[in-house]
């Protein structure tokens, strides 16, 4: 009977550390793929000149209208739909498709 209870506490205590263990292996294999994903968003040209563009516009803004405005833009900004920006056209960073849709 003895045996039977050493036996059950320790595949108790196997249970435990494989969880533990595979709890452990799934959370790194999700933190390599975020920093893969990141690495890979941070290379991407057409974010590098989306992150450089809004900060240029958002340095402006804050210097011409002052920082409690720019909390509003920045908050109207965030509510933007695309429809609100359709007039502009879809967004590019090919010059050709630039210099055809501006007509020049």
């Amino acid at each position: 009977m003895i045996r039977g209870i050493l036996i059950g506490l320790a595949l108790f205590g196997l249970l435990i550390i494989g969880s533990c263990s595979l709890l452990g292996y799934g959370t790194m294999a999700v933190l390599d793929k975020a920093a893969e994903v990141a690495r890979e968003e941070r290379l991407n040209p057409d974010r590098q000149a989306n992150a450089e563009v809004k900060e240029i516009v958002d340095r402006a803004f804050e210097e011409t209208m002052g920082t409690e405005v720019s909390y509003d833009h920045k908050r109207d900004l965030s509510e933007a739909t695309d429809e609100d920006y359709s007039d502009f056209g879809d967004p590019t960073t090919s010059i050709e498709d630039r210099s055809d849709s501006r007509g020049y």
